[in-house]
């Protein structure tokens, strides 16, 4: 998935991007186009609040349509 393109990227905002990586998104949610699973962030041993907040930073540096 292109992310410097993405509307779902563009059209959410931090605090909802911060819990959708949190989360992650299985292979048959709604809105999962590629049909895998995005595994969440959640839990892993070196990602807490600032790691998610600094690459929802990055999203939005790199996402033409934010």
């Amino acid at each position: 998935v292109d992310l410097t393109e993405s509307r779902f990227v563009a059209e959410r905002s931090d605090p909802e991007l911060r819990g959708f990586l949190r989360r992650g998104r299985a292979p048959g949610e709604e809105g999962n186009r590629t049909g895998r699973q995005m595994p969440g962030l959640a839990g892993l041993p070196d990602v807490g609040d600032p790691e998610i907040a600094a690459l929802v930073s990055h999203l939005r540096r790199i996402n033409r349509f934010s």
